[in-house]
């Protein structure tokens, strides 16, 4: 990154607007369902079925969708794209694109395994998967911060 500045304050500013967009979503859907919005999978995609504007602008489930999966992609793609380059780093090869294929292959295969329908990910995110997003997203983040701050003040 050449400028660093500039690029924390996009990084904080583009985290801002995902966060005022997910609360402004979550309060909408609350005041639009109230306590059966627990019983819905997915009450945002319900909720898009009530926009009418003007009868011309409704049945905006398709569009809903589209964002929905460009930002899954996205991120499958940036997850992928670090999990390729920090194990060709790890192995020591020179060239991180020609593992790309077996883990690829890796991953669709334990994605089939580990989820194999959206009843078994929903059980495991209501038995043990807060523990395991604060472990993964939370606490091994913090760990490998601190780690590189020890290292960095011991070498310099």
């Amino acid at each position: 990154m050449a400028d660093r500045p500039k690029s924390l304050r996009w990084g904080l500013l583009s985290l801002l607007a995902v966060t005022g967009t997910m609360v402004v979503t979550n309060i909408a859907v609350l005041l639009l369902f109230g306590d059966i919005t627990v019983g819905f999978t997915y009450p945002l995609m319900i909720a898009t079925r009530y926009i009418a504007l003007a009868d011309f602008i409704e049945h905006l489930e398709a569009f809903l969708m589209a964002i929905w999966l460009l930002g899954m992609f996205v991120k499958i793609c940036v997850y992928y794209y670090l999990l390729v380059y920090i194990a060709a780093e790890w192995l020591g090869l020179s060239d991180y694109r020609l593992i790309v294929p077996p883990i690829g292959l890796l991953v669709t295969v334990f994605s089939v395994w580990v989820t194999p329908n959206l009843q078994v990910m929903a059980h495991f995110f209501a038995t043990s998967g807060a523990i395991y997003l604060w472990v993964v997203k939370g606490a091994l983040p913090m760990l490998l911060l601190g780690v590189a701050l020890v290292r960095q003040k011991a070498g310099g």
